[in-house]
C-alpha cells in the first residue's frame, strides 16, 4: 500500500498532462466536424466580404505609401553616389517615429 500512495505524486503530472491532452483534442474535433452549434459570445464572427474589400483596398493604399517612399530613397542614393548634397531631414519623406534605442545593459563589478 505504500508503495502505491510513493508513486501518486509521480503519476499526477503525466497522468493530468494525459487527460488535458484528451479534452483539447475532443474540443477540436467538436470544431473541425461543423460545430452546429453557434459560435461562443467572445469568438468573433468571419470577416464580410465588403470587410475584406476595403481591407485590400487599405493595404493597396498602403503599399503605394511604401513604394513612393522607396522611390524618393533610390533617388537620394543615386545623388549620393553621384557626389551630389546630402538630403535634409525635411526631405526625406513622412516616416514613422522610431522607438528610442534600449539602453545597453549595466555591467556591474
Amino acid at each position: 500500500m505504500e508503495s502505491i500512495l510513493a508513486l501518486l505524486p509521480a503519476l499526477a503530472c503525466p497522468v493530468g498532462m494525459g487527460l488535458l491532452m484528451w479534452l483539447m483534442m475532443r474540443g477540436n474535433q467538436s470544431d473541425a466536424t461543423g460545430g452546429q452549434t453557434s459560435p461562443p459570445a467572445g469568438r468573433a464572427t468571419a470577416p464580410t466580404l465588403t470587410d475584406a474589400g476595403d481591407r485590400l483596398v487599405q493595404l493597396r493604399a498602403q503599399l503605394a505609401e511604401v513604394l513612393a517612399q522607396q522611390a524618393a530613397i533610390t533617388t537620394q542614393l543615386e545623388q549620393l553616389q553621384a557626389g551630389g548634397p546630402l538630403p535634409q531631414p525635411g526631405e526625406i519623406g513622412p516616416t514613422e517615429p522610431r522607438q528610442p534605442a534600449a539602453a545597453p545593459p549595466r555591467q556591474t563589478v
